[in-house]
């Protein structure tokens, strides 16, 4: 009877609905921190962005300081998508940084890509809203993967493997803080099982998912990984589709081009604002050097020997996610089940793995090649952005792992089996070896309980040929316990700060509008980095934006920044306080580490260490001018200051961020309405003039600020933001018809008892 039951157990491991079983299993134990403890995906606390002195107490979590984008720049964009103003179902414009600018769609910031827009549905709360998506996306990664081995005819142990090795992965969780670097690996992973699906099903889910992959990889992934997996999911399909060219039909085609046509076009909205935003930017063209930054210098033997020390075992020398990691740290890691099962699909599977292992053998050239990565910047598209080139192996090291694996439980031939388990036995042990000689060569420390959890780790992997699935599963489990859990950047959701003595004394001095600025040199404040602001309510001049507009530079340079600006970050600025600029920009508040004296200043109070200072005489939100301008078009005017014209401070009667409502007395002429906000070609402005609402031209005033030409008799004017990201809420529609068909197609075909059977064997 024991052996019936235990043949019964190991036989549910032959069925892939038991295996993706076991996956959510495993994927659960990695959420729960965000599950029950109420734990939110954060690289460190925010104590030093909210002057205080000393960090807060974060217990055993690791962090790391250097990442700011998440806190500073990933926060407060979501933020301002599901609690900022808005007009209608989508944010568009914010004013709490750079004078106005329009808001982010990418990265899965925005209601524009879908997922996030069912996501908003369920939570206003930023740093929930990051940790559902870049969770959900690791978990269908590693899905993606499993479903993939089905598609091939792999045993379904195989596709555990790669699922964990991809998916649940130290790359993957390090990585839950960029949701651009998570979206470009699943929804690659979703093209590649989507298409093969496609071509070898015909049927509508493998069509949906190759459609809905291809939409997603340009809106939610890192711009770079963008073009490397394109050219890996193209040069895929080619050599499949030349497999397979005796019995495709000109419909396999077809469906394949009609799914990726669909996806792109309904990407559009999203990407024709992005090259708006980009011509309207500052950034001049980059050279060779600044793509190349992240490339690692080859000179000598040992440097070789270090790089593969520290990707195959960083943690025997400490936790290479930590921020106080003293030695190379990557982000990047391939584990001993990588490596193992790796070299088990190379040698044993090289047929089915070889244009995986080019890809990967490209990858790993292209990261120490200055000269190769510069062809690629001049003719493959790599002048995207600067990334480290084997971060992209990570796909297909999970896929060889795969059939890795695959090899290992379905070959029959013992003595194969045994030369194969045994030569990757043997390249396993070298890499620990390795690393252990490394740190015995040069006096490191070692931590001693990590080399002996991964000897673990390949003992169990090595023994699951005699002793079966249940040993790999428990080893699995420790990879994901011993090498992926601790690389999670995490804090508690209770600990996260929105206010400080300074914020509450900042909100204050800004409680009649206006914006505040940190007085130049900013050095002594290390507080409330630019975009922080967003999330807490307080406005500022300040900006962390890479695609900072000319009009914002040409601000920057008349206000006491160095010409040599060209974008990215701005926290600190030294203007005339007196100037006309100045004046315009409607700043309320001065933040200073120094003592100031000037007439337009009035001292306030010093908080936590920072003295503040109220502006006395600004422009407010809004003039109505008697400025002259050019009737012949050519969109441009300027204002002087204050005392050159006459004028009529204005205040909103309506104010949604993207539409701004203002009224004034009749006016008896012409006069140019102008906007204390930077000038953008997508607003749109009109007057209400004898009884109706017509359109009239709108102005760059002083190469900066918007403005209205407000014709004689108006008395009302309304400004409107319109880019193209409104019409997204078309390929919403279209995914929410698609997905209801592809799933009614699924449970009409199959018995109600076997609708589950899309992941069985």
């Amino acid at each position: 009877m024991t052996a019936t039951y235990l043949k019964r157990f190991n036989g549910c491991f032959e069925s892939y609905s038991c295996v993706i079983l076991i996956y959510t299993i495993l994927f659960l134990f990695i959420a729960s921190p965000f599950l029950f403890l109420g734990d939110v995906v954060s690289p460190y606390n925010q104590c030093s962005d909210f002057g205080y002195p000393s960090t807060c107490d974060v217990g055993t979590r690791v962090e790391h300081k250097g990442l700011t984008d998440h806190p500073s720049f990933y926060v407060p964009e979501v933020y301002q998508q599901l609690q900022g103003k808005r007009s209608g179902w989508i944010g568009l414009w914010t004013d709490q940084n750079e004078l106005g600018r329009p808001l982010s769609h990418l990265a899965g910031f925005s209601r524009a890509y879908f997922p996030s827009w069912v996501i908003s549905w369920f939570t206003v709360n930023p740093w929930v809203f990051i940790t559902i998506l870049s969770l959900a996306m690791a978990y269908l990664a590693g899905l993606f993967i499993v479903l993939l081995a089905r598609e091939n005819s792999l045993h379904p142990l195989a596709g555990l493997v790669g699922g964990v090795a991809f998916g649940l992965s130290p790359n993957m969780l390090l990585w839950l803080i960029f949701p651009m670097y998570i979206g470009g690996w699943c929804w690659a992973a979703g093209a590649l099982w989507g298409g093969v699906r496609l071509l070898k099903r015909k049927d509508m889910l493998g069509w949906f998912v190759l459609a809905f992959s291809i939409y997603s990889l340009p809106l939610i992934s890192y711009p770079q990984y963008i073009v490397f997996h394109a050219w890996i999911i193209a040069a895929f399909f080619s050599i499949f589709l030349f497999r397979r060219r005796t019995i495709l039909a000109w419909k396999d085609i077809v469906l394949l081009c009609t799914a990726i046509s669909l996806g792109a076009i309904l990407s559009v909205p999203v990407l024709v604002d992005l090259v708006r935003v980009v011509a309207d930017s500052n950034q001049g063209v980059k050279g060779i050097s600044f793509f190349t930054m992240y490339l690692q210098g080859m000179n000598y033997w040992v440097d070789a020997y270090r790089f593969m020390v520290f990707v195959t075992q960083p943690d025997f020398f400490g936790n290479y996610a930590d921020g106080l990691f003293k030695y190379p740290s990557y982000g990047y890691r391939i584990t001993v089940l990588i490596v193992f099962f790796g070299l088990l699909g190379i040698f044993g599977a090289f047929r089915r793995t070889y244009i995986w292992l080019i890809g990967t053998i490209l990858c790993v050239v292209l990261t120490f090649s200055y000269s190769m990565y510069g062809f690629g910047v001049k003719y493959l598209g790599f002048n995207l952005n600067p990334i480290l080139p084997i971060a992209i192996s990570t796909l297909p090291l999970a896929i060889i792992s795969m059939y890795g694996a695959d090899v290992l439980m379905s070959l029959k031939t013992r003595s194969f089996r045994r030369t194969l388990f045994g030569m990757a036995t043997v390249g396993a042990i070298s890499s620990i070896f390795a690393s252990v000689y490394y740190a015995y060569s040069y006096d490191l420390p070692l931590r001693w309980e990590m080399v002996f959890y991964t000897v673990v780790m390949l003992g169990l992997f090595c023994i699951s040929i005699k002793y079966g699935p249940v040993t790999l599963i428990l080893g699995l489990s420790l990879v994901v316990i011993v090498t992926s859990f601790p690389v999670m950047y995490r804090q508690s959701s209770t600990s996260i700060l929105n206010s400080s003595p300074l914020v509450d004394a900042i909100r204050e001095g800004l409680s009649g509008g206006g914006r505040y600025m940190i007085q130049s040199p900013g050095y002594g404040l290390k507080l409330l980095p630019p975009n922080l602001n967003a999330r807490l309510g307080i406005a500022t001049v300040h900006n962390s934006n890479s695609l900072a507009s000319q009009r914002y530079q040409t601000w920057l340079e008349t206000m006491g920044e160095p010409k040599e600006w060209k974008g990215g970050r701005n926290s600190s600025l030294s203007p005339d306080y007196g100037g006309a600029m100045f004046w315009m920009s409607n700043i309320a508040l001065i933040l200073s580490p120094k003592r100031l004296e000037h007439d337009n200043l009035t001292y306030l109070e010093t908080v936590q260490g920072v003295q503040l200072y109220k502006v006395n005489n600004r422009m407010g939100g809004a003039i109505l001018a008697d400025i002259p301008f050019d009737k012949s078009g050519n969109g441009k005017v300027n204002f002087t200051g204050p005392e050159s014209v006459s004028h009529l401070k204005c205040t909103p009667v309506e104010d949604k961020g993207d539409l701004k409502e203002y009224v004034f007395p009749p006016q008896k002429t012409s006069s140019i309405f102008i906007l204390s906000q930077k000038f953008y070609r997508d607003w749109k402005a009109m007057v209400y003039r004898s009884s109706q609402w017509q359109q009239v031209e709108t102005l760059e005033v002083n190469g900066v600020f918007q403005g209205a030409i407000v014709p004689k008799g108006a008395s009302r004017v309304r400004f409107e933001f319109q880019p193209y990201v409104r019409y997204s809420f078309i390929g919403h529609i279209i995914w929410i018809l698609l997905g209801a068909f592809t799933l009614y197609g699924l449970i009409r075909r199959l018995p109600f008892h076997r609708t589950v059977s899309l992941f069985t064997k």
